[in-house]
């Protein structure tokens, strides 16, 4: 499992992981318009529908250390 900040997030960097048969995660910062909303719509009706359609897991988990607590939630 490969995770990227939105810096990485390049085509040819997506396309080298699945070509060696990896997993990734990249982010998608609210500045990238439709493409952002399509994704969160896409999350949203998933969500709401318990993910049962959407071919995925959904976890949430609390994560802290460091003097920071933060929700990660996997999906």
């Amino acid at each position: 499992m490969v995770t990227i900040d939105a810096m990485g997030c390049q085509t040819d960097i997506a396309e080298r992981i699945i070509q060696q048969k990896g997993d990734y995660v990249l982010a998608l910062k609210g500045n990238q318009g439709q493409r952002h909303e399509t994704i969160v719509d896409y999350f949203d009706t998933a969500q709401a529908a318990g993910f049962t359609q959407a071919g995925m897991q959904h976890k949430e988990t609390l994560d802290c250390g460091h003097g920071r607590i933060k929700p990660v939630r996997i999906i």
